[in-house]
């Protein structure tokens, strides 16, 4: 059982370890729709920072936001 227990947090710490990477590889994104698609997509910039190395700083919130989304 003490052996059960050890496996399963050493999984889930991995699992979480692993999870933390996911983001590391958002640097660029792209964002391409299907072809022959008639849907159309929006996209938001919601905050802002500066990036130095692997650190965000003075992260602000965007203020404007689209007429159609508020509420």
């Amino acid at each position: 059982m003490k052996k059960i227990k050890k496996l399963a947090s050493l999984l889930l710490a991995l699992v979480m370890v692993l999870s933390m990477t996911v983001t590391a590889f958002a640097e660029n994104p792209t964002i391409t729709a299907p072809e022959n698609s008639d849907r159309t997509y929006d996209v938001y910039q919601i905050f802002t920072g500066s990036l130095a190395g692997n650190i965000l700083s003075d992260v602000r919130w965007e203020t404007t936001v689209p007429a159609r989304l508020e509420s």
